[in-house]
């Protein structure tokens, strides 16, 4: 919380729409979120992480802080060799903005989030495993939900490294 940037409104909400069949969606009203700057992004902390976690959100607003911000934060990750994982965030947001999706994916990051949907938006493929196959051209891993089938996690390993099943 150290590292937060003040604003005199609202920050934003955010609130999550559930079907009683299960399935989900998000309503956010931005507030002041977008005004993040540069300024608040602490090189420090990004270069003493584990991994840095973003969405692909800060791109929706053309123009705003936020979008210097995130930049910066990846050039920070980038820089000190920390793996950024990413996540898509919508279909809508992935249709609209898919070439500089591509190039922040093909730049910056290592490890790729998405459901099927924002899948196919990328990817062209609306099989999920085609769809992750032909991100892993981009990424090292991607984590794929797929509705009622779950979750895919999905990357390469060299054979001799496998570790061989024990059937017991």
């Amino acid at each position: 919380m150290n590292h937060l940037q003040g604003v005199a409104g609202d920050i934003g909400r955010g609130i999550t729409l559930i079907t009683p069949d299960g399935e989900r969606t998000f309503a956010i009203a931005p507030g002041d979120m977008d005004e993040l700057n540069e300024d608040h992004i602490p090189e420090d902390i990004i270069a003493g992480a584990s991994a840095f976690v973003t969405c692909a959100y800060p791109i929706r607003h053309h123009g705003k802080p936020i979008q210097k911000a995130l930049t910066l934060s990846l050039e920070y990750a980038k820089q000190h060799h920390i793996p950024v994982v990413m996540s898509l965030g919508t279909k809508h947001l992935v249709d609209e903005n898919r070439q500089q999706l591509m190039d922040i994916i093909n730049k910056y990051v290592d490890i790729l989030a998405m459901n099927e949907l924002e899948a196919e938006a990328l990817t062209g493929h609306s099989d999920p495993l085609l769809a992750a196959d032909s991100a892993l051209e981009f990424v090292d891993m991607v984590l794929l939900t797929a509705g009622p089938s779950g979750l895919y996690l999905c990357g390469y390993t060299d054979d001799e490294l496998k570790e061989k099943p024990q059937i017991q």
